[in-house]
């Protein structure tokens, strides 16, 4: 990525080698939690968790903080219609390692905020547009539209963590992408007001695409750990949506057709006004 931004005259040393040595720590301890875990103690599992959520939280700021900028860089590259080709190639290649890296920050942070949602309130309408607005600014060559009523939120306040919500929609983007390589991927963010059984009202979004869809037997195994049908794929990035959407007080299933894309519903209770 360095020398594809160089080669174009732009700055290069993307990361520091103080990141660079966070990353390789990070690695170290990963493989130190993850080795004959099931043969530890259940205080040094502990005390080990919580020093891999610390790396994690530190990694996905460091990481993640950097790459929306160089992804914006290496994608200006690919639309500018007076790079040469070879550079074209290798910025494209450079992008799709950015991207990855961007999926490892994006699910790293959501494993160390789990458990450390920090609810505020916020407005219904508001909350949709920061969300859109983030996969938007993180993913500027993908077309994301937000198809909800405005005015017919404007009333409702939903109890969030902000940063969280944004992350676990960024995870559906970055599979969206992944499934869909072609340039014309759409995604659709959409929402509706929902009464349950309990007479409380409820935001239903609904997040869609134009890829392949989920075969029905695999819609409740994307959610679990390390469960992924892609080579490149870490398996946590919806087992870590659905913690936070339960830490919410939600639910997120996948409603989907095979074959005409995705469609995961979101459910979060609405305060009482």
């Amino acid at each position: 990525v360095e020398a594809v931004l160089s080669l174009h005259g732009k700055k290069a040393n993307v990361f520091d080698n103080e990141t660079v040595m966070l990353c390789l720590k990070l690695a170290e301890i990963a493989s130190y939690v993850f080795h004959d875990i099931s043969l530890k103690s259940e205080t040094e599992k502990k005390t080990e968790a919580v020093i891999w959520k610390d790396a994690a939280a530190s990694f996905a700021h460091r990481i993640g903080n950097t790459l929306p900028i160089t992804q914006y860089r290496l994608g200006k590259i690919l639309e500018n219609p007076d790079t040469m080709e070879n550079l074209k190639k290798d910025a494209a290649i450079g992008l799709e390692a950015v991207n990855r890296a961007m999926e490892l920050a994006i699910n790293f942070r959501q494993h160390a905020k789990r458990l450390l949602v920090q609810m505020i309130e916020i407005n219904a309408a508001e909350l949709l547009r920061k969300i859109a607005d983030s996969c938007r600014r993180s993913y500027p060559r993908h077309r994301i539209e937000l198809l909800c009523d405005e005015n017919a939120l404007k009333d409702k306040t939903i109890k969030a963590d902000l940063k969280a919500l944004k992350d676990v929609f960024l995870s559906l983007v970055v599979d969206s992408i992944a499934f869909h390589p072609e340039n014309n991927l759409e995604i659709k963010i959409d929402c509706e007001l929902r009464q349950s059984v309990t007479s409380k009202d409820q935001l239903v979004i609904i997040y869609s695409d134009n890829g392949p869809g989920i075969s029905p037997d695999k819609k409740e195994k994307v959610f679990e750990p390390f469960y992924t049908t892609r080579t490149d794929g870490t398996g946590i990035g919806l087992t870590n949506a659905r913690s936070l959407i339960q830490a919410h007080g939600g639910t997120i299933e996948e409603k989907g057709t095979l074959g005409y894309g995705v469609k995961f519903e979101i459910v979060l209770p609405i305060q009482k006004e």
